[in-house]
């Protein structure tokens, strides 16, 4: 009895041991295509065939035909977003404006208030105009009408001019000396009023009084008279 019993522990034991030596030679010989296969399904893209399979709907090719190669992968990407727009091109042999700063606008500047006038300066040069003599009747001092516009061009000269004028009063040879005296000098003051109320002043008049000591002209006849009743303007500087 004792012996038997050992005779099966032993084919027990043996029988356990060979088939753990089976199912090693199994994992040895499968484990290879399991990883390949499995390594093959889970590649992107391939929907569980080879990378190198032919695209032709599933069929596999005839024996002996040329393989067909696969077409080419285009990757391209998605045109999700518009393309840029191109830089407008400058036109050949133009070329961009420089950008300037602008300039200030120009202020405005006030010109200094003309200076007065210079009195003190000496007064242009003024034509003198054609002095009258200035005649009057037999014992008289009265300045004649005819003679007005005559003594106004003389006064506006004086003014413009600052120029100083003689007086020279006259009388013709008769009556009394003294009286002849008197009477020429009312006669150039009569010239002078006239030209002061014209804006002369008294200063640029000089006057004198000669009587009958220059006679116009020699004789004793009515013409040679009154042609001595006067008063000479004449200019002194």
């Amino acid at each position: 009895m004792g012996g038997a019993a050992t005779k099966l522990r032993t084919a027990f034991w043996a029988t356990f041991a060979l088939g753990l030596v089976d199912l090693a030679l199994i994992d040895l010989v499968l484990a290879p295509q399991l990883t390949e296969e499995h390594q093959g399904a889970s590649a992107p893209g391939s929907l569980g065939q080879p990378d190198d399979a032919p695209l032709t709907g599933g069929r596999a090719p005839r024996p002996g035909s040329a393989p067909v190669a696969a077409a080419p992968r285009v990757v391209t990407a998605a045109a999700t977003s518009a393309p840029a727009s191109p830089a407008p091109a400058t036109p050949a042999g133009e070329t961009s404006p420089p950008t300037t700063a602008s300039a200030p606008p120009p202020t405005a500047t006030k010109s200094p208030p003309a200076a007065p006038p210079d009195r003190s300066s000496a007064p242009a040069a003024v034509a003198p105009p054609d002095l009258p003599t200035i005649r009057f009747a037999t014992a008289s001092a009265r300045l004649h009408g005819r003679y007005r516009t005559r003594l106004l061009e003389v006064a506006r000269w004086l003014r413009e001019a600052r120029a100083t004028l003689r007086l020279r009063g006259h009388s013709d040879p008769r009556g009394d000396e003294d009286f002849n005296q008197r009477l020429s000098a009312r006669r150039a003051e009569a010239v002078a009023r006239f030209l002061r109320t014209r804006g002369v002043r008294a200063s640029q008049l000089e006057k004198e009084a000669l009587g009958s000591a220059e006679p116009a002209t020699a004789g004793d006849t009515r013409e040679a008279w009154a042609a001595s009743r006067r008063v000479e303007l004449v200019r002194a500087r």
